[in-house]
């Protein structure tokens, strides 16, 4: 069957959702990310790019909210998650960039916020985080959205693909920017993360005739994008990716671009009329019409004295 498409026909009535999360500032010992500011930007122009976005910007729900703040508080980043499930009848996204951490097994991804911090309880380590597999996951399982999509730009992205557990009849699928155990370097303040600007080309510089970036288009595009760059340590750098459902846009096909309208004829000026005649053409016209007639009178009553009607006979004194 064909991609699902929140712009769809069939689509239009129903509610569309994005949840962008974004934490560039840490507490403690965790650095900042600066470079996240721009990916939530790119993100956000990805989504809602004229003629090749899915959404619409009313759809879209960014935590940190803009303008706002930089600390994000996962109780309130959870909060949006729950929202936007329960809102979110069509298509429902989920973005997250940040610090993550896992246990020292590779399980229990959770994602960082500001006041995160790890612990030496060996049952709690982790405080003030949200745990993929028992925070994350059971809130999106439940969501009513004909798709869910998951995208995460962390350290340990890929651990999250073993706690992939959409529901029996759900149509979810998860991209995370590095496979289980790869941890990726922050990248530029004013360019965003490598995985992320990869993202927002792939999604916004669609070419025409080239179809829309279905998922499964995106992961192929990502792939071939990042096959040159290394992760931290050197370790390959290759986007990981798992979907339960058939497969979604997300981003449309450009159409064609508009024909340049075809020059008419170069416009001819209009031929001004005639001069009026003045009043007294039509006196003279009558009189010229009739001098040959008054030519031939005189001439038949005069003889040859006539000489045209500009002389007249020349007479001699007193006669």
């Amino acid at each position: 069957m064909p991609p699902y498409d929140a712009r769809g026909e069939e689509n239009q009535g129903k509610r569309h959702r994005a949840v962008l999360i974004g934490v560039e500032s840490y507490t403690g010992s965790r650095n900042d990310l600066p470079a996240v500011a721009a990916n939530l930007r790119l993100m956000a122009e990805a989504l809602t790019a004229e003629g090749t976005g899915v959404l619409d910007p009313d759809d879209l729900v960014v935590v940190p909210r803009t303008g706002g703040p930089a600390a994000v508080d996962p109780l309130v980043a959870h909060a949006a998650l729950r929202a936007a499930r329960d809102e979110a009848t069509g298509l429902l996204i989920v973005y997250f960039a940040g610090h993550a951490i896992v246990r020292p097994d590779g399980g229990d991804l959770n994602l960082m916020f500001t006041e995160s911090r790890v612990t030496r309880d060996r049952r709690h380590p982790f405080v003030d985080t949200l745990s993929w597999s028992d925070s994350v996951m059971p809130v999106l399982r439940k969501a009513r959205a004909d798709w869910v999509v998951v995208i995460l730009d962390c350290c340990f992205a890929g651990n999250a693909l073993a706690s992939f557990s959409p529901a029996v009849d759900q149509n979810f699928a998860l991209l995370t920017a590095a496979e289980a155990g790869v941890e990726i370097p922050p990248g530029d303040p004013v360019a965003g993360t490598e995985f992320t600007s990869a993202l927002h080309r792939l999604l916004t510089r669609r070419t025409e005739g080239a179809g829309p970036a279905t998922f499964t288009r995106l992961v192929t595009g990502v792939r071939e994008a990042m096959e040159h760059l290394r992760a931290v340590d050197g370790h390959p750098w290759v986007p990981d990716e798992l979907r339960h459902g058939d497969d979604v846009v997300l981003a449309r096909a450009k159409g064609p671009a508009l024909p340049l309208p075809v020059p008419g004829p170069p416009s001819v000026p209009p031929v001004p009329p005639p001069p009026e005649a003045p009043w007294w053409r039509p006196v003279a016209d009558r009189l010229r019409s009739r001098v040959p007639v008054l030519s031939r009178r005189v001439s038949r009553t005069t003889g040859s004295s006539w000489r045209g009607p500009s002389c007249w006979p020349v007479r001699g004194p007193g006669s």
